[in-house]
């Protein structure tokens, strides 16, 4: 009955208490929430999305004498290695089935895609390589060996790679408001151990143990604590639930609720505890207020130098993530840095405070007024009344700061590294009939692409992106402006050795003439994106010489004439020790077009491409010729005279890589192109379009087709089709339904992006409930200093103050404190935007290149609507106050004590 008597006495204090636990508890379950759903449907997006063959791991075993025992003991041992990897309950199916054969047993690992979770993926992505180790060491399982298929571990290393990042942005706005919290809880213990000093005092005079006391403390604040904060994890599931992200997972949910309890009833009755052991014998001097009684020097010397150490693990690993054996894990010191940043400047602003009002009130004390001295005097002397509020307002202004800043900056540098990882809006593999993809409605531009993956000396990557100049200038991303395609393709642009088709080209004709072997003869021919088609002449036959034809697609495409190929294939009668005398020439090359047939000049005497098969010597001669002597199979292949040097756009790390500055002519030997690939470096860019990684280099489609055939190879194949589009999700939907087959990804389109992308909004709402808790633990001191300073009011009322001043002043006091919060706020937060900004972003942005930086932006509009819209919620408490204050002066009558 005694504790429920003084909880309603001081109901408006529990009522605070209340409303901060609930508070907290739904910020906290939110921003858990919110974030575990974000993660859980981006791994069931990226799943779903996956053809049914390419999200299942099949081992495929011949069968043994006794089936049925096989199949159990592989069954056993998958099963085995499942709850090795992830646990017991890995959300999987597995499936026993013959094969198509009948001979094999195939058991399946097929992902239930809805219940899978992100903790589940560790597992997924290693479990195929135990599986199958396990299985071929059982002998009676891999009778005649195991054979593994499906690339669901594949795609699972994938997604753990795309998730991880968020472990390193996700507990910054939980870290802020745990801080904020712990300050607004300790704030309003102390507040309720002040109005309670008499009661403890009476307490104690009444034979009450300090134990006693903490603990009938302890019993209030967990009745109300409890209440709030299972409030606060409803209203936030409703919430979750509302807008479709609703929690799942128990556990975070619990612990949330469980911690705000336990911080709030280690806080309150820690501090009544405290205050009652030392009822006894607690002078007035403790009273005072001074500044040194609550920002001890040790106390701001510890915090400063806790947030330089995870300052320095912070900038030692770029972000909050830290290197290791198996890829990056969160660092507990550096995921610190921002929060521990701003507590830090925090904390400096409120030592300095008193001091710049004792300055301010020796300079008012020189003047006739007196508000100006009584104003700087009560904050000099008061500042631990008004310290906690200082504090928050301080920790929620400069988190809103970093929301501000944080959430451009990721922004930008997220859309830019997409875009270049991309090189155009959307990109098409399966398919890549470019034509096909142009005539689909919202596609404003396609080009063809090829890419080819070569190696360094240091056995490093380099990625070579092949597409039209003209292509890359009509569908190419501008990467948000930082990539100038026009010039990129005016940089690659090449006119390669080919010899010009009549428009409307459907054949070619030519007479053969040979001794030796008779060849069979293919052309190569190649459209202005540089696609490359080849065509067969007719067989020869057994007389010299010959006139043979060649088809070309009758699509209306005009094409050059880019290389001759003639196939020599000795009989097999024939001893491959005696070597073969071959001799051949084309003459009367010409064209079948619409209006007639064209004779085609070769204009220089064409040459055998260095990457010809010889099993011998041969030699071009004449213009479209070659002699020579073989010793069994061979091709030739007789193309124009080579080009100077290959322009090309390298990215800077590959130039640094290689040396190479604009003007040089190097060999890129790469093995993307074999044997001599001269290029000469057209530009030096940061990123090449379309690269996954940092070392790229850009060519002209048909410059490398022109290279590989050159070199001997087969024409370059097509891998994607880059398309240009205003509205890329609906014209992915457009190619997805059109086109068979086709593969639609882009920088828009990926949704483990989309889940990063929460990031920011978890961040805002996380410092506008700060915001809130600033707030109330502003109106908490404010009630708090109308009751303590109620005998203060009797008495300059008395001294001929007149209420509306009285009022003024005071509430002048809390402004100028407020005032002085938000400019320790924004230079707190402009200086830990600053320093862990561009960090924090580049560590949530998908595959970063090697050397990209994330710039520090901030969004002024968003900045400037949230600290308004906080000063102006301050200024009510401010205007409520002050009319409280002037009640006080018009109402209060004076006590014996003041009198």
């Amino acid at each position: 009955m005694l504790a429920v008597r003084r909880v309603r006495a001081h109901s408006a204090l529990f009522a605070a208490l209340f409303g901060v636990c609930l508070l907290l508890a739904a910020l906290g379950t939110g921003l858990v929430g919110y974030l575990d759903a974000q993660a859980r449907h981006a791994v069931s997006q990226e799943l779903g999305s996956l053809q049914a063959d390419s999200r299942v791991l099949r081992f495929e075993a011949p069968k043994s004498d006794d089936p049925a025992a096989q199949s159990i003991r592989a069954l056993a041992i998958i099963h085995r290695e499942l709850t090795r990897a992830g646990g017991a309950g890995m959300p999987v199916d597995v499936t026993t089935a013959d094969a198509a054969s009948g001979d094999d047993t195939v058991w399946t690992i097929t992902p239930v895609v809805d219940l899978v979770e992100p903790a589940d993926l560790p597992g997924l992505a290693v479990v195929g390589e135990r599986i199958e180790t396990a299985l071929l060491n059982d002998p009676g399982v891999a009778v005649q060996g195991v054979e593994k298929s499906g690339t669901l571990d594949e795609h699972a290393a994938t997604l753990q790679r795309k998730i991880a990042p968020l472990a390193a942005v996700e507990p910054v706005p939980l870290m802020l408001v745990a801080v904020i919290g712990l300050v607004t809880l300790a704030e309003l213990g102390r507040l309720l151990d002040s109005v309670r000093t008499r009661e403890t005092s009476l307490l104690r005079s009444r034979g009450e143990s300090a134990a006693r006391v903490g603990a009938v403390t302890a019993l209030e604040t967990v009745v109300v604590a409890g209440v709030g904060a299972a409030a606060g994890v409803g209203a936030a599931l409703a919430l979750l639930a509302a807008i479709g992200s609703p929690a799942t997972r128990a556990a975070p949910v619990a612990a949330v609720a469980v911690a705000v309890i336990l911080v709030a009833v280690l806080l309150v009755a820690g501090i009544t505890f405290s205050s009652a052991r030392r009822t006894f014998r607690r002078g007035a001097a403790d009273d005072s207020g001074r500044a040194r009684r609550l920002a001890a020097p040790a106390l701001v010397l510890l915090l400063v130098a806790a947030a330089a150490l995870s300052l320095w693990r912070f900038l030692q690993f770029g972000s909050a993530l830290s290197p290791t054996e198996a890829g990056v894990e969160v660092d507990p010191l550096a995921v610190l840095a921002p929060a521990l940043c701003l507590a830090a400047v925090a904390v400096l602003g409120l030592a300095v405070l008193p001091a710049l009002a004792a300055g301010i009130e020796r300079l008012a004390a020189r003047g006739p007024g007196v508000r100006a001295t009584m104003v700087s005097r009560e904050v000099a002397r008061r500042v631990r009344m008004i310290a906690s509020p200082f504090v928050v307002i301080a920790l929620a202004g400069g988190g809103i700061v970093l929301a501000a800043a944080y959430q451009p900056t990721w922004a930008t540098a997220a859309a830019v590294t997409a875009d270049l990882h991309a090189g155009a809006d959307l990109i098409v593999s399966g398919a890549t009939d470019t034509a096909n993809i142009a005539a689909v409605p919202g596609v404003t531009a396609a080009a063809p692409v090829s890419s080819a993956t070569g190696t360094l000396q240091d056995e490093t990557t380099v990625h070579v992106s092949a597409v039209p100049a003209a292509g890359l200038r009509e569908a190419g991303s501008t990467a948000r402006g930082t990539v100038d395609v026009a010039r990129l393709a005016d940089d690659i642009t090449f006119q390669p050795p080919v010899v010009a088709l009549p428009e409307g080209t459907t054949a070619l004709t030519a007479t053969v003439t040979w001794s030796g072997l008779a060849p069979a003869l293919t052309a190569f021919v190649m459209d202005p994106s540089g696609l490359v088609t080849e065509v067969g002449f007719a067989e020869v036959g057994t007389a010299s010489p010959a006139v043979v034809r060649a088809r070309l697609p009758a699509d209306g495409v005009d094409r050059s004439l880019i290389a001759i190929d003639a196939h020599l294939d000795p009989p097999s009668s024939d001893a491959v020790f005696e070597p073969i005398v071959i001799i051949g020439s084309l003459t009367g090359l010409s064209a079948d077009a619409p209006d007639g047939v064209h004779p085609i000049d070769p204009v220089d005497a064409w040459t055998l491409a260095p990457g010809t098969t010889v099993n011998g010597q041969a030699f071009a001669a004449g213009d479209l010729g070659y002699s020579g002597q073989v010793f069994s199979r061979t091709d030739l292949r007789l193309q124009p005279v080579a080009n100077p040097a290959t322009p090309v756009v390298l990215s800077r790390a590959f130039a640094r890589a290689i040396s190479a500055k604009v003007g040089d002519t190097p060999n890129l030997d790469i093995g993307v192109v074999p044997g001599s690939f001269p290029v000469r470096v057209a530009d030096i860019v940061e990123q090449v379009p379309g690269s996954p990684g940092s070392r790229g280099v850009l060519v002209d489609l048909a410059a490398l087709q022109v290279a590989q055939l050159r070199a001997g190879w087969k024409p370059a194949t097509i891998d994607a089709v880059w398309v240009k589009s205003p509205d890329p999700a609906a014209t992915a939907h457009g190619i997805r339904t059109t086109v068979d087959g086709s593969r639609v990804t882009g920088p828009g389109l990926d949704a483990s992006a989309e889940m990063l992308g929460a990031v920011p909004r978890a961040l805002w709402a996380g410092m506008i409930g700060g915001a809130a808790l600033a707030l109330i633990a502003l109106g908490a001191v404010a009630g708090e200093l109308l009751r303590l300073r109620a005998d203060e009011v009797v008495v300059l009322r008395a001294l001929g103050m007149p209420p509306p001043a009285l009022a003024a002043m005071r509430r002048l006091e809390l402004a100028l404190v407020i005032a002085a919060a938000v400019v320790v706020a924004l230079i707190g937060g402009a200086l830990t935007s600053l320093l862990t900004v561009p960090g924090l972003a580049r560590s949530a942005v998908l595959e970063p290149f090697a050397e990209s930086t994330a710039p520090l932006r901030i969004d002024p509009l968003w900045l400037v609507a949230a600290l308004a819209a906080m000063v102006a919620a301050t200024a009510v408490i401010l205007f409520v106050y002050g009319a409280r204050v002037r009640r006080q002066a018009v109402t209060l009558t004076a006590s014996e004590a003041p009198r």
